[in-house]
């Protein structure tokens, strides 16, 4: 611009002085050089309005393929598709820093190499002159049809960071037909007007030319990010109408962009503020032992956390944007609820299910549902709450069978002390009746023996029930739990070889010791090996087998016998006081062994088939509670 300022200067200091003295001496060599002048002017003159037209298309072209970066190279093939079918555009390129082409109105140059000194130029320009107005580098070059081409190279960036080079490459063929076409008309229009006209000519130049270069140097400067400047003029025509229109607008612009600013710096806040508070919600429902899923009403999961994965195990699966019925198949529990849900709008408010996982174990989960609503009470989503409560109800059951445990021991204990006063009698009128009949009539003698057997029997019934209903007396210490088992199969190994049943041992050498008491649980397991000898009768196999898991710090005690198996509806009985299948039994044995195991804060468990035999898992933590009172807590 202050080039032809200067040029400008030298056609007032220089040609009108010249104009003035030699006009009739040198009018053909005037002529000629003020042809010449205007020729090479207008040449200059469309040449850098085509450097403007060229930055100023590049500089549309580079926030275009900027926006499209953001968005990760989305939209690339339609910026250079619509460069392809612009007229006067011969090519446009975009390279990453690698100088490899993504982007070309020529899809088969995408992905070669180009390196050039100018890309790397682009590349090394300094954010700061980025930011001041993102300085284009110009060059003019040769096709392979040896036409110009004026090129014009932007770096791109975006989060302050060159991250690649934009170069568009313009058609100069036109241009060329212009300034020839320009030339012609120069030279006629100076021959015919240059007597008359070059005054006038010369004046208006100057009034029209210099304000509006001025005005386009202010432009630049407010492009390129200056809005400080204003253009002072005391002129009161037209141009001084544009130049206090031009400072309007500048003054204008410049706090559009002091209230951008501010805005953009609230917005930034307000994000990192719902940020910060979204983590935080999303640490806190991670950290509850809930499981938490929503869905759209698209029917897409929106939200799963991480104890819901753990639960349903899903771990290591993306199910966030799929259809609920793509993750659950129609037999889950929640792709039930949720039909339930989105069919009838009806919320399940508290229930348990039983479900199996992927051990084939049995676990209970506790569901319920809701509806989510926005601000104007319109359904939003669907929410299911799920948690695994099977060791709580396990402990609720333990806590149910220990109340009726007790209750039933005060009952037993109270009854037994009066049934074993008027017993005794019984047994002694017995006796002496017995011994009468043996004098004077023996054949009523065996109705007396009969009394005193029954009586007997009764006693020794009474006897376990008071054992069974009185606290006993606890030895906890450190044993070994292998010792206690082989010990109860040398109790029980007579009766069993008696009956050519074989007792098979599987035990674990490598078991930590366990506080317990090793009478209480020799008792125990005494029981269920008799049970199991019961339930085989005769030419049968029972297994004994111990081992540890360490991911849940329990030592587990099995065993295993070919018997008749138990039928299911009876399983859940079986621990209950009096309640025996077996002829003549009193339905004590189990129980004592669930008392037992249950003193030992362990679980008994039950598996039974119909004429494939039984299987009771005993379950020993081996960090004990104080007492069972501690877990009557968790519940209270």
């Amino acid at each position: 611009m202050n080039i032809k300022n200067k040029k400008l200067s030298h056609i007032k200091y220089g040609l009108q002085t010249r104009l003035n003295i030699y006009f009739f001496i040198i009018i053909f060599f005037l002529m000629l050089i003020i042809t010449l002048f205007s020729i090479r002017l207008e040449q200059k003159s469309i040449y850098e309005q085509m450097q403007k037209d060229g930055i100023a298309l590049a500089r549309s072209y580079t926030l275009s393929v900027e926006n499209a970066l953001l968005l990760k190279g989305a939209g690339l093939s339609r910026i250079t598709g619509e460069a392809s079918r612009t007229k006067g555009i011969y090519f446009l390129q975009i390279l990453d820093t690698t100088y490899t082409i993504i982007g070309h109105t020529d899809i088969s140059q995408i992905g070669a190499k180009v390196y050039d000194t100018l890309y790397e130029k682009a590349l090394k320009t300094p954010i700061t002159a980025l930011e001041e107005g993102k300085t284009p580098i110009i060059r003019m070059k040769m096709s392979l049809k040896q036409e110009k081409i004026f090129c014009v190279i932007m770096p791109l960036v975006t989060l302050s960071k060159v991250i690649g080079i934009l170069e568009i490459g313009l058609e100069t063929n036109a241009i060329s037909e212009v300034i020839k076409k320009t030339n012609q008309q120069f030279i006629i229009i100076s021959c015919v007007t240059i007597v008359l006209g070059i005054i006038f000519i010369w004046i208006f130049a100057r009034s029209i030319v210099k304000p509006i270069q001025r005005l386009s140097y202010e432009s630049q400067k407010v492009a390129s990010g200056d809005l400080s400047a204003e253009i002072i003029s005391n002129a009161k025509d037209e141009i001084g109408e544009l130049y206090n229109s031009f400072n309007f607008m500048r003054k204008k612009l410049k706090e559009y962009l002091e209230d951008l600013k501010n805005t953009n710096l609230q917005l930034k806040l307000n994000i990192e503020l719902t940020e910060r508070l979204r983590f935080y919600i999303e640490n806190i429902i991670n950290s509850i032992s809930l499981g938490i899923i929503t869905i759209d009403l698209d029917k897409k999961v929106t939200y799963l956390n991480n104890i819901g994965k753990k639960i349903l195990n899903l771990k290591n699966i993306e199910v966030i944007g799929k259809v609920f019925t793509d993750v659950f198949n129609k037999e889950h529990f929640l792709a039930d609820a949720f039909n339930k849900l989105i069919n009838t709008s009806q919320t399940i408010d508290s229930c348990d299910i039983k479900i199996t996982d992927n051990e084939s174990k049995e676990i209970i989960i506790h569901l319920k549902t809701a509806l989510l609503y926005d601000s104007d009470g319109k359904i939003l989503g669907y929410m299911a709450i799920f948690e695994d409560v099977t060791e709580i109800r396990v402990l609720q059951k333990r806590i149910q069978q220990t109340d009726k445990i007790t209750a039933i021991g005060r009952l037993s204990m109270g009854i037994a002390h009066e049934v074993r006063n008027p017993l005794s009698a019984i047994k002694t009128c017995a006796q002496f009746l017995e011994k009468s009949f043996e004098i004077e009539n023996k054949d009523q003698k065996p109705f007396a023996q009969l009394i005193i057997r029954e009586a007997e029997r009764l006693d020794g019934l009474i006897a376990r029930l008071l054992n069974y209903a009185k606290p006993a007396e606890k030895d906890f210490q450190y044993i070994n739990v292998n010792d206690t088992i082989i010990n109860c199969i040398s109790l029980a190994g007579l009766k069993a070889k008696q009956l050519k049943i074989s007792i098979i041992q599987d035990i674990s050498k490598d078991l930590p010791h366990i506080f317990a008491d090793a009478n209480r649980l020799s008792q125990a397991i005494l029981n269920l090996l008799l049970n199991a000898i019961e339930a085989i009768k005769e030419n049968g196999v029972i297994t004994l087998k111990t081992y540890f898991d360490s991911n849940s710090g329990k030592i587990f005690i099995v065993v295993k016998d070919t018997g008749k198996g138990i039928p299911k509806e009876e399983q859940e009985k079986i621990f209950d006081p009096f309640y025996s299948t077996r002829p003549g039994g009193n339905g004590l044995g189990l129980a004592i062994a669930q008392q037992i195991i249950f003193e030992h804060n362990g679980t008994i468990r039950v598996e039974s088939e119909i004429n494939k035999g039984t299987t009771f898992t005993i379950s020993l933590p081996i960090k004990q509670w104080e007492n069972q009172r501690e877990i009557q807590n968790i519940f209270t």
